[in-house]
């Protein structure tokens, strides 16, 4: 069922359990899968259990990542799908000859999208201890969320260099991390002291120049870019 050009926004389906009126899932549609790709770092970073890695519907060809909210609730993470835009669109029924073979790809089906649903008559899905197969599956499916993170550490240690010898200070001060340390030869400090010395000895006329040189950047498989230098 659906009230715009959206291929479906609501869906009733025989529960397998045989329960009545129980939730299978929330969507939240994104405009990229680039924006799919990094909520799916998000939720690896904050430890929220991941259902089913980033891939496609073979029948709906969205893109999708599934994951447990704290309620034991399923949520999607979704982009991409049919659109109709015609009034005449040919109806499609029964089952499809691809559905067997799961999701596009050559992806299967998890066994809990078939079972689990809330309130769930058994026990919520179990958390994962260490979903080291869901980084493999999206170190696989992130690199364009890599170059993101190394494009942003990239502009965050050049524009340390920058302005803090140019003596803008109130952008310079965005730079670092709340709990930033700056370790020097001539200063070993909080970033807030290091700020305020630094700004005191431009006012004086001391004239500290950094050389920028290249700059090469390599991310880990959990590490999220951070302001700090």
């Amino acid at each position: 069922m659906s009230l715009t050009i959206a291929a479906h926004e609501l869906i009733y389906v025989v529960d397998h359990a045989g329960a009545h009126g129980r939730l299978h899932h929330l969507a939240f549609f994104v405009d990229t899968r680039e924006e799919l790709l990094r909520a799916a770092d998000l939720f690896l970073d904050a430890d929220v259990p991941i259902e089913a890695a980033p891939s496609k519907h073979a029948v709906a060809q969205g893109m999708f990542l599934y994951v447990y909210e704290p309620g034991g609730n399923r949520v999607e993470v979704t982009t991409g799908t049919h659109f109709v835009t015609t009034p005449r669109m040919r109806r499609s029924c029964g089952p499809r000859p691809n559905a067997p073979r799961g999701q596009a790809w050559g992806v299967k089906t998890i066994e809990t999208f078939h079972t689990y649903g809330t309130p769930d008559r058994k026990r919520a899905p179990a958390r994962p201890a260490d979903p080291a197969h869901q980084r493999a599956a999206l170190a696989a499916a992130r690199p364009g969320v890599m170059r993101d993170d190394k494009r942003e550490i990239d502009e965050l240690v050049r524009n340390w260099v920058v302005w803090r010898d140019a003596g803008d200070w109130k952008r310079f001060a965005t730079v670092w991390h709340e709990d930033g340390v700056m370790m020097a030869t001539w200063f070993q400090g909080r970033r807030a002291r290091f700020i305020r010395v630094s700004r005191e000895g431009f006012e004086r006329g001391v004239n500290i120049l950094h050389f920028l040189g290249g700059i090469s950047v390599d991310v880990a498989a959990r590490a999220r870019s951070r302001r700090r230098r």
